[in-house]
């Protein structure tokens, strides 16, 4: 089974778009292979982008899905 667990803190309070930067986060993906991205503020210059918003996390009101680092 696929899961997903979606921890951050968006720079606004309203839900995540496409090409959003999310600048602390930690997003964990489970499925055939683990993927796994974990950064807090401060520790990296760089920056996750929503690409896709395609998943809710009903807990955070948030959609999320597809990300990349720049």
């Amino acid at each position: 089974m696929a899961s997903a667990e979606i921890v951050f803190r968006p720079l606004s309070q309203r839900p995540v778009k496409k090409g959003d930067v999310i600048q602390n986060f930690r997003l964990t993906f489970s499925f055939l292979l683990n993927l796994s991205l974990e950064r807090s503020k401060g520790t990296s210059n760089k920056d996750i982008v929503c690409l896709a918003c395609v998943c809710v996390d009903h807990r955070l009101g948030l959609k999320s899905s597809s990300w990349s680092i720049k």
